[in-house]
């Protein structure tokens, strides 16, 4: 049994209190003591610690040059390992547009991973199938000559081949058959509408179809508008899931403070990082293009944003610098995304019972321990790993 005392705790409900977790690879007692904590990043935290629960990931490509789709062992546990050094805990691999037969095998992959953590990393929970369901003039980082109108059959293989751990698939719901294969498609996962030219009554069709989710907010869709609020008027009215990516490339600083006050209590943060994570500038293929990162930034060569190169844990602090309350922007990135994948009883909060995954960050944010089923990931490595990734540059 371990015990960390004298630390600032952030409850389910979004605040912190000074207090004690006892736990082993479950937490077995809470005790909390004193008044909730304003800011635990001011002198009101009295200079402690925060204990916060393991990151949750719902939509990340890649890192260390390797990709969910790209079917390999090695490059699963490098992306696994990668995600607890950067206190992400729990995952889903994401997939996005690319040949049938490719698609299917990095779904049997990663189903055999299901419920472990690859390499001794996070825990893999699932696979964000990402494409082929995508519109054309919408498309960003997919590729033109492999997207598909929705395909039942095509999703069902996936499903079975990824072991029955799809947890999130991506549609455009303007598509030909796009609302019976979300009818269908939600009995099985948590479907989410994206990269898609849909106007309000389409979306709105499809949020009543069974579509919960809305993938990565205000990219590779139409713009809020005050006569054709589109896809997004559709999602607040729906009372949907909203991805954010909080890198400062993807949106405003003042556009990420707006998403929380657009969509309250049910912001998701997220990476959508590329392989290039974890990995100087350079060169990289993804989804059978070419993805350039420059100055931390990644796009194709074209100029079109294609995804991020930070971690989850980063994009936190980038919220946090960007406005955001530091328990708004942990429970965005905890207890939201573990909701919206249907996962909120197995991680996302810290609560009596559950598996002791759990953050202990300092003053500025900055990762001092990472702890998976109760298990300490090396310190040492987590220091060389944000040396590698952290970075600090945002246009």
């Amino acid at each position: 049994m371990k015990k960390l005392r004298d630390v600032n705790i952030l409850t389910p409900e979004g605040a912190f209190y000074k207090g004690a977790v006892v736990f082993s690879d479950r937490i077995v007692s809470i005790e909390l003591s004193g008044d909730t904590i304003g800011d635990p990043l001011s002198g009101n935290g009295g200079g402690r610690d925060l204990l916060v629960p393991g990151l949750v990931e719902i939509h990340a490509h890649g890192a260390m040059g390797s990709d969910g789709g790209d079917g390999s062992v090695s490059g699963i546990e490098s992306i696994a390992r990668l995600h607890a050094h950067n206190g992400t805990t729990s995952f889903l691999a994401t997939t996005m547009t690319d040949r049938k037969d490719a698609i299917l095998r990095a779904m049997e992959l990663v189903g055999s991973f299901l419920g472990c953590r690859p390499g001794g990393g996070a825990r893999l929970v699932g696979v964000n199938m990402e494409g082929p369901f995508l519109s054309l003039s919408k498309r960003g980082a997919h590729l033109t000559g492999l997207l598909r109108e929705p395909d039942i059959g095509f999703f069902e293989e996936a499903y079975r081949a990824a072991g029955k751990g799809i947890r999130l698939v991506s549609i455009a719901p303007e598509l030909p058959g796009a609302l019976r294969f979300i009818e269908h498609a939600a009995s099985y996962s948590r479907v989410a509408l994206a990269h898609t030219e849909a106007d309000y009554d389409i979306a709105t069709r499809a949020f009543k179809a069974g579509a919960t989710h809305l993938t990565h907010l205000f990219n590779a869709m139409p713009p809020y508008l005050h006569r054709a609020p589109g896809v997004i008027g559709a999602a607040m009215d729906a009372g949907a899931w909203a991805e954010v990516i909080p890198d400062g490339f993807h949106l405003h600083p003042s556009v990420v403070r707006g998403a929380f006050r657009m969509f309250p209590g049910r912001v998701c943060l997220i990476s959508d990082a590329i392989r290039g994570a974890g990995l100087p500038d350079g060169d990289y293929r993804s989804g059978g293009q070419t993805i350039l990162v420059r100055d931390g930034r990644a796009s194709l060569p074209d100029g079109t944003l294609a995804g991020s190169n930070i971690s989850l844990l980063e994009g936190v602090r980038r919220a946090v610098r960007f406005g955001l309350a530091v328990q708004a922007a942990l429970i965005a990135a905890t207890k939201h995304n573990a909701e919206a994948i249907g996962i909120a009883d197995q991680a996302g909060t810290l609560s009596v019972g559950r598996v002791a995954d759990m953050l202990r960050l300092g003053p500025s944010l900055e990762l001092r321990q990472v702890y998976i089923a109760g298990e300490t990931i090396l310190k040492s490595s987590i220091e060389t790993t944000q040396k590698e990734t952290m970075g600090d540059k945002i246009h």
